[in-house]
């Protein structure tokens, strides 16, 4: 499969309206999760996910969670964590070959496998990063309000 491919699969499998791939990249949100497929030269899906940025208190000892995390790869399930040396963020990032995606549902695996890994990754950085883990419950539980009022009838859109 080819990142064209996968883009309208996903559309149609998941009805994502108008998703499509730009610049051999798609950008799709899971979980509230912001996942970037890229297709590059080397017959390879790249997965892209951002972790979270640095804690603010408790950064060295996340770091030594991070690159043990790298060291034992049963912690990161083949992926690579890795800080952006541009914005400081921490990212998972998974090299997926293209055998390994022949069809859909092969992808589809992977991606479920990635998404997993970075949900597990951003619950230990919220851990060390208490006001994002807050940040996060308080976003969850409104968008969960919103959701209750608009099946019940107490909003329209």
């Amino acid at each position: 499969m080819n990142i064209s491919e996968i883009a309208r699969a996903m559309a149609e499998t998941f009805g994502i309206a108008g998703l499509e791939s730009e610049d051999g990249k798609i950008e799709i949100e899971i979980d509230n999760l912001a996942i970037m497929i890229e297709e590059t030269d080397e017959d390879v899906f790249m997965l892209n996910g951002l972790v979270g940025e640095a804690p603010s208190e408790g950064g060295e000892a996340f770091a030594k969670i991070l690159l043990e995390g790298n060291m034992v790869l049963m912690n990161t399930k083949a992926a690579a964590l890795a800080r952006n040396p541009q914005t400081g963020a921490y990212v998972l990032i998974e090299r997926v070959p293209l055998s390994a995606s022949s069809d859909f549902g092969s992808f589809c695996e992977s991606l479920g496998e990635f998404v997993d890994t970075l949900e597990s990754w951003r619950a230990i950085l919220n851990d060390f990063n208490p006001a994002a883990a807050a940040a996060g419950a308080i976003a969850a539980e409104k968008e969960a309000e919103t959701l209750y009022a608009l099946q019940n009838g107490f909003l329209r859109i």
